[in-house]
């Protein structure tokens, strides 16, 4: 187990080098590592919660979004993925909240708009989906 933050850091990036090519398994065992040296980590505890999420093992997800939220309540990325990870559970309500949340910190973040927009159209509010989805467009064409 890592100790100083340099190797924390360098596991880090190896985690999310290895979520980006699609090495899962390696890259929760690099953020399981540095969780154990450092548990208050929010971006270790993030890249968890959006590879459980990934893997629809959502109650982990769940759990883990909610420790990296804690860990760093003022990240609207990690409110809107969130929120994401709780449309897929069809948890609209949440997935709403998670995402005005998101929004308060970050406005102008086309992905958020674009979940509102899936969330609003789920939920048969048709005009709601549609500012939403205009507003992700506008913002990321």
């Amino acid at each position: 187990m890592p100790k100083n933050d340099q190797a924390l850091t360098g596991l880090l990036q190896m985690a999310l080098r290895c979520y980006q090519t699609g090495q899962f398994e390696k890259a929760t065992e690099c953020c399981h590592k540095v969780c154990a040296a450092a548990p208050e980590q929010a971006d270790a505890l993030h890249l968890l919660a959006i590879i459980y999420a990934k893997n629809c093992e959502f109650s982990l997800a769940n759990e883990f979004f909610g420790k990296a939220i804690a860990a760093a309540p003022q990240r609207a990325d990690f409110y809107s993925n969130y929120g994401n990870a709780l449309f897929e559970q069809g948890r609209f309500e949440e997935a709403l909240r998670c995402c005005q949340k998101s929004l308060e910190y970050d406005s102008a973040n086309a992905g958020t708009h674009n979940i509102l927009g899936s969330i609003f159209l789920s939920t048969n509010q048709l005009n709601d989906a549609v500012d939403s989805f205009r507003k992700a467009l506008v913002m990321q064409p």
